[in-house]
């Protein structure tokens, strides 16, 4: 009898620290499981996100135009002089006015200026706000410059009123600004008294439509006035211009290169022939008479 409750009491003994080793093993398990949750928490704790980097750069937008609508397809260059880095966007034409631009760049000091994506003449614009010359756009990093008006150059008798730097990929060279011996020639024969006209300051260039090759304006001047037009053409380019008015020998027009050298002097009717290089030409229409001269001035080439 004793025998047998010492083996049962053995039994008994050999199924508690089997049970005791099993729940020891069991914590071992439980503890390692609690450290690894407790390390991935001290690492990502729950319900925070990983901020995203900020952008160390900034945003220029506007719009590009010449002189007139249409605008054509344009290539908007932004260009730090200081680190000659720069960056493009080539607009979608827009047939009724300006085209939008959307530029990217690093923060720093930008000259803008765009040039005809398709064109290697001097359909061209700039930012200026003085009109003299192009205006640096100053861009910090994260910061949006709105508004940017990317603007012909507007033009006098002595040529483009400020100069365009070449466009930094090489495809199109630089458009030269007023010449300096031509401002202090009209400067000495405006100041002399000798000006035979007072022309406008809103000259209209010269834009042939689509297909053609015919070109005409008609508007009026008042007494003792003038008004300028430009075109440009290629050296040997000929061209036809032709000049109708009223009343009868009231107004006559003229022909000079855009740093003033004459091409026609005075015609009152028409004159034809060859251009002598690729640049602009300055054709003004003059009023002689002490009234309103209407008048209808035609271009062909």
């Amino acid at each position: 009898m004793k025998l047998r409750n010492l083996f049962l009491l053995s039994i008994l003994a050999i199924s508690f620290f089997s049970a005791c080793e099993q729940k020891a093993d069991d914590n071992l398990e439980i503890e390692a499981l609690v450290a690894v949750a407790l390390t991935q928490t001290a690492a990502a704790p729950p319900g925070t996100l990983t901020p995203t980097p900020a952008k160390n750069t900034g945003t220029i937008k506007g719009k590009v135009g010449l002189m007139a609508p249409p605008t054509p397809a344009m290539v908007v260059y932004a260009w730090n002089p200081a680190t000659n880095d720069w960056t493009s966007i080539e607009t979608t034409a827009n047939p009724n006015g300006m085209a939008d631009f959307n530029l990217e760049v690093p923060p720093g000091a930008y000259l803008l200026f765009a040039y005809e994506a398709d064109s290697h003449g001097p359909a061209s614009a700039g930012y200026s706000t003085d009109g003299k010359v192009l205006s640096p756009i100053v861009v910090n990093p994260n910061q949006t410059i709105e508004n940017i008006m990317v603007q012909f150059p507007g033009q006098d008798d002595c040529g483009f009123m400020y100069s365009i730097p070449p466009s930094p990929d090489g495809k199109h060279p630089e458009l030269p600004g007023p010449d300096e011996s031509c401002v202090e020639r009209m400067k000495a024969f405006n100041e002399s008294g000798l000006a035979e006209a007072s022309y406008s300051p809103d000259s209209i260039r010269v834009q042939f439509p689509a297909y053609s090759d015919n070109w005409s304006d008609s508007s009026s001047i008042q007494p003792g006035g003038g008004f300028t037009y430009i075109l440009y053409a290629l050296a040997g380019q000929t061209i036809n211009i032709s000049l109708s008015f009223t009343p009868d020998s009231g107004a006559y027009f003229f022909i000079h290169t855009a740093d003033g050298i004459p091409i026609v002097e005075k015609s009152n009717t028409n004159w034809s022939g060859e251009l002598p290089a690729n640049q602009d030409c300055v054709i003004g229409v003059v009023n002689l008479t002490q009234q309103q001269v209407n008048y209808t001035l035609t271009v062909t080439k």
